[in-house]
């Protein structure tokens, strides 16, 4: 009786531990996703910011030559063609 009674306290033990190591994986893998995510949200970031920029610039560039030499000259003209 003494003996099943040890076994089975032991067996508790054992299925616990062997649960929280379980638990243990699932956080790892979690985190390492949160990572990932993270990673990728910088990525997206940065290629976003990198489309920006490449589309901004050349109206900006028209802007200021607009506002420096006249909508009607030639600077602005090159500018526009030029960024078809």
């Amino acid at each position: 009786m003494k003996i099943s009674k040890i076994l089975i306290i032991v067996s508790v033990f054992v299925s616990i531990s062997c649960n929280q190591d379980k638990k243990s994986t699932k956080e790892i893998k979690s985190t390492k996703e949160n990572k990932n995510l993270r990673i990728n949200k910088d990525s997206l970031i940065a290629v976003l910011d990198t489309i920006w920029k490449t589309e901004q610039q050349p109206m900006r560039l028209r802007d200021s030559l607009g506002k420096v030499y006249g909508w009607e000259s030639i600077e602005v003209k090159k500018t526009t063609r030029n960024s078809r």
